[in-house]
């Protein structure tokens, strides 16, 4: 009987053990996207033009923005970064992003360093902290998001 109880523990505890694994490998890498958007100091307002999901799922995508206000007026790291936040340059802006089921078309966004303010008819519809896909998946989206960057 013993044998028993440990084979059910030893096979629900296995996957408990890599799961706080991921999670605390998982934070870090949000630690570090954290220091990546204070280090860009990114803050825009603009209208989105386009919603595109990804197959990738989790809630990320990549949304089309033109650009109405910008401190940055070009930001391209696609050939630099394996990983990167999006690419603006001639007045648009092509990011990634992590609540893309609250996005329609012709929403105006409003983007200060690593937190976002999306306003639809003008009333403020969603607000929380800008995320890219963490790296340590097996599957990183971020070939599927290059194809969906038309900049």
């Amino acid at each position: 009987m013993k044998k028993k109880y440990k084979s059910i523990l030893f096979a629900l505890g296995i996957p408990f053990l890599l799961f706080i694994f991921f999670i605390k490998f998982g934070l870090k890498d949000t630690e570090k996207d954290s220091d990546y958007y204070k280090a860009i100091g990114l803050e825009l307002n603009g209208t989105v033009q386009e919603v595109k999901p990804l197959n990738y799922g989790h809630g990320y995508g990549v949304i089309s923005i033109l650009i109405t206000d910008s401190n940055i007026q070009k930001y391209d790291k696609r050939d630099e970064l394996e990983r990167y936040f999006g690419v603006i340059k001639n007045g648009q802006g092509a990011l990634v992003f992590n609540s893309i089921n609250s996005v329609k078309v012709g929403d105006s966004i409003s983007i200060k360093i690593e937190t976002y303010k999306l306003f639809r008819n003008g009333k403020l519809i969603d607000e929380n902290f800008i995320g890219m896909p963490p790296p340590n998946f097996i599957f990183t989206p971020f070939k599927e998001i290059s194809s969906k960057i038309k900049l």
